[in-house]
């Protein structure tokens, strides 16, 4: 696909390009999906609702890459792949940072920069159309014709001319951005140093030690062959001698830098944000403060660090887990999105949230407060996290800037009725519960629902437990409990109705069975154990033609050994003799439970007959 392929006028229509080169180019053309909950995330950070024609773009394609010969495309969108920009000032400020330039006029621009909302782009060698819309639903497309290691701030103040008037920026004899850094250069102390310089002061022949062991995981650092290379070209290094204290987030007003040196301690009563291994980065030869820290490349504390409110590691992408080495953070909240946790220690009081490759994630034991997958629901306040639609989305789809907000004001991020001490003791009486001590790890739970009793876990546990053990009005009581608890947000979750309609199966209480599952049903139309159940009640029911689809359905979702079990009941009460074999036989290849029809006509052979199962 060359530049003059592609007709002028789809370069200011994003949508109709990427449908042209789909067209034109069978295969090329990358997506990932994009869910409502990612559209709202989208919407909550830009503070305004974004485009119809994009939002229909987004759920029928989702995010968008085609790369071929001269064109690249992208249409941007939050998705598995990560949150994919946002505002114009940040996404400006990335390209000229990542391609070692600088421009004053997106420092002067950066409040009504900010104003807009990163729709897509298409680049050439030299040319590219940015797509951006405002909070007006106006969406417009921006040309630069130079490249961006060369663009003057006269090109940008021209080719912005039709969003950002250059009457309604700063006006000459305003404060220039070189007076505030400098100011704030000069009562901070920070002095620009070179890299040698820095060596010499601190006595050392590096500073970090990516380059000398080789324990890294980092595409930046792969591209220098040594720290010193990697300096010469990031050569804004900043030094203070002394502790350092700064009253807001870590940045230079109006300016960057590559490295920020102090020699003492550093307290930031802010923010420390990173993007791709290379934004913040400092070395502190004594301890590190931070309100909050966003983990990453090129940071290192050689004291103790500390995140006084939450600390999170996130990578750029779902494409694999990444590592760094290990770092210990003393915080009360730490969040990581596909990072592995083995490369972090903590203090025994840290919650940590984690969402990555479910293989690996399975892997990691601790005995701190641990909320895994789409734990997080269960926890969190509804306010603070996007709706989570299936149980493989693998987005952790927190708010981190509302939970920092409502950390630092002292207000509480946890559902009322959920602590650290509920969700420790319900991860303790799982990893009882592995070992088949099914007393220990019920009172275990229970203690867990004294100290939390909001905490939905604990009681799907129990009830999970105590149907092991054919308690199943005991069972469904907590269950029952653990329905209210269940989180709207978590758009798939429906063990707790699924537990309770089994439970009035075995107590023959058929239509609160019935009612559990049309519940779960609606909230979950491919919940397949809920149909499962539905099929089983509708055979105990004499209702066997109706009982066949559910199962059908059930099985289609997922084959398990007792739908497929019960659909043969199904077929052999109808007299099918030879489909009631087929799935018999289906059945045997998931358990060794499975009795033929001949000899039992229900699960109650599997399940046991309804006890009273002594906690005390």
């Amino acid at each position: 696909m060359k530049r003059t392929d592609i007709p002028d006028p789809l370069y200011g229509d994003l949508p109709a390009l990427i449908q042209h080169l789909e067209k034109e180019c069978p295969g090329v053309l990358e997506t990932s999906p994009v869910t409502q909950a990612n559209i709202e995330e989208m919407e909550a950070t830009a503070g305004f609702t974004l485009p119809a024609t994009f939002k229909t773009l987004w759920n029928n394609k989702g995010f968008c890459y085609f790369n071929q010969d001269e064109v690249v495309c992208i249409a941007y969108a939050y998705c598995g792949e990560g949150r994919n920009f946002n505002h114009l000032y940040g996404f400006l400020s990335m390209l000229m940072k990542s391609h070692m330039s600088n421009s004053q006029w997106v420092v002067k621009a950066e409040s009504l920069l900010k104003q807009f909302w990163v729709l897509g782009m298409v680049y050439t060698d030299n040319e590219r159309w940015i797509t951006v819309c405002d909070a007006r639903q106006q969406v417009y497309t921006i040309y630069l014709d130079a490249p961006m290691t060369s663009i003057s701030d006269e090109d940008l103040a021209f080719s912005f001319e039709e969003i950002i008037p250059a009457d309604i920026l700063p006006s000459e004899d305003a404060e220039a951005p070189e007076v505030t850094a400098a100011h704030f250069l000069q009562s901070n102390q920070l002095q620009l140093v070179t890299y040698e310089e820095v060596l010499a002061l601190l006595g050392v022949d590096h500073l970090f030690d990516y380059w000398e062991t080789g324990d890294y995981d980092s595409y930046v650092i792969d591209e220098y062959e040594s720290e010193e290379a990697y300096f010469e070209e990031r050569d804004r290094i900043f030094y203070h001698e002394g502790d350092l204290e700064l009253n807001g987030d870590l940045e230079i007003p109006e300016d960057y830098f590559d490295l920020l040196v102090v020699n003492g301690n550093l307290t930031v009563h802010g923010k420390v944000y990173s993007w791709q291994d290379t934004e913040n980065a400092w070395y502190v030869t004594g301890n590190a403060t931070f309100d909050y820290l966003h983990v990453d490349y090129f940071q290192k504390t050689c004291g103790e660090e500390t995140a006084v409110h939450m600390a999170l590691a996130w990578a750029q992408d779902h494409e694999r887990v990444k590592n760094m080495p290990i770092r210990k953070i003393n915080t009360p909240f730490f969040f990581s999105w596909f990072y592995n946790l083995q490369s972090f220690t903590f203090g025994p009081d840290t919650v940590i949230t984690a969402l990555y490759d479910g293989d690996q994630l399975s892997t990691y034991t601790t005995n701190n407060p641990f909320l895994q997958w789409h734990d997080f629901t269960y926890a969190f306040r509804p306010e603070f996290y996007y709706p989570v639609e299936k149980p493989h989305h693998d987005y952790l789809s927190i708010n981190p800037a509302a939970i920092y907000e409502a950390l630092k004001n002292s207000q509480p991020v946890f559902i009322e009725g959920v602590t650290a001490e509920g969700i420790q003791l319900t991860q303790q009486a799982v990893t009882l519960g592995a070992i088949g001590d099914a007393l220990g790890t019920i009172r275990l739970l229970q203690q867990a629902i004294e100290k939390s009793p909001a905490y939905y876990k604990a009681y799907y546990h129990i009830a999970q437990y105590l149907i092991s053990q054919s308690a199943f009005a005991q069972a469904m009581d907590f269950a029952e409990k653990g329905i209210a608890l269940t989180p709207t947000k978590l758009l798939y979750d429906v063990n707790c109705m699924e537990q309770a309609a089994l439970c009035a199966v075995r107590l023959g209480e058929y239509d609160k069975a019935t009612a559990w599952c049309q519940k779960a049903l609606l909230k979950n139309e491919n919940a397949y154990f809920a149909m499962r159940v539905l099929g089983e009640v509708l055979i105990l029911q004499k209702q066997v033609q109706k009982a066949i689809p559910y199962l059908q359905k059930s099985i289609w979702h997922e084959s398990i050994f007792s739908n497929n079990w019960l659909l043969g009941l199904a077929y052999h009460f109808s007299g099918d003799a030879g489909k009631a074999e087929e799935y018999y036989q289906r059945a045997a290849k998931h358990s060794n439970l499975g009795k033929p029809y001949s000899k039992q006509t229900d699960l109650n052979y599997v399940y046991g007959e309804p006890i009273v199962f002594d906690i005390n």
